[in-house]
């Protein structure tokens, strides 16, 4: 069956789903992937439509470009639908986030840049369903476009973490395994993020003001 015939059926799935749904219903995103490799699509449409905006919001905070962002989801989910090597000894998410990660990198080789400016996108900074934290609030409170400016000032490994602790919402310990380090370096490249991120975007509010 084509790929692009399932992406179009995982986007009119998403557009019919209700707004109450979440990726905590039964069947776990696991036991999909294990479907897949038996080459189930509907289980491949249903992970697509669980985790199609997720890494695009990811890709996009990363370079700035829907485009670009929506290109490479597609290609993390044809990976997925050819997989071969999944095991469940981690979480899907983590295995995702992982896959999407190596994407960004061999697109940033490819490109030879990493792009300096974001253009604003609503839907980019959706956060998850669940309760705020007050971290996440003050993000929130800011400018979009400032908050787009200051997070593309950042070294890669700080945008790396920070994109994926504040935005993505996952734990320290999936991140680790995301990025292959220890738990501790995150704990100290997030703190070093929200900082610095926090310096930024004073020095942005300076500088309109």
């Amino acid at each position: 069956m084509p790929l692009t015939f399932l992406f179009l059926k995982a986007d009119k799935m998403q557009r019919m789903k209700p707004r109450t749904e979440t990726h905590d219903l039964f069947p776990h995103d696991e036991d999909l992937m294990l479907r897949v490799l038996s080459g189930d699509a509907v289980s491949f449409r249903q992970l697509v439509q669980r985790w199609k905006q997720p890494l695009v919001n990811f890709f996009y905070r990363s370079l700035g470009e829907q485009e670009s962002a929506e290109e490479l989801a597609q290609e993390v989910f044809i990976k997925v639908w050819k997989a071969k090597n999944y095991q469940v000894k981690a979480k899907f998410s983590t295995w995702l986030y992982r896959l999407a990660q190596h994407q960004l990198i061999d697109h940033w080789r490819r490109m030879g840049r990493r792009p300096q400016r974001f253009e604003p996108l609503e839907q980019a900074f959706e956060l998850p369903a669940q309760e705020i934290s007050p971290e996440q609030r003050v993000l929130v409170a800011e400018s979009r476009a400032q908050v787009q400016a200051a997070i593309s000032a950042l070294p890669v490994r700080q945008q790396q973490v920070l994109i994926l602790s504040k935005f993505q919402d996952l734990k320290y310990s999936q991140i680790a395994e995301i990025l292959d380090c220890p738990v501790n370096q995150v704990k100290t490249q997030v703190f070093r993020a929200v900082q610095s991120l926090g310096k930024k975007l004073k020095e942005l509010v300076h500088e309109e003001a």
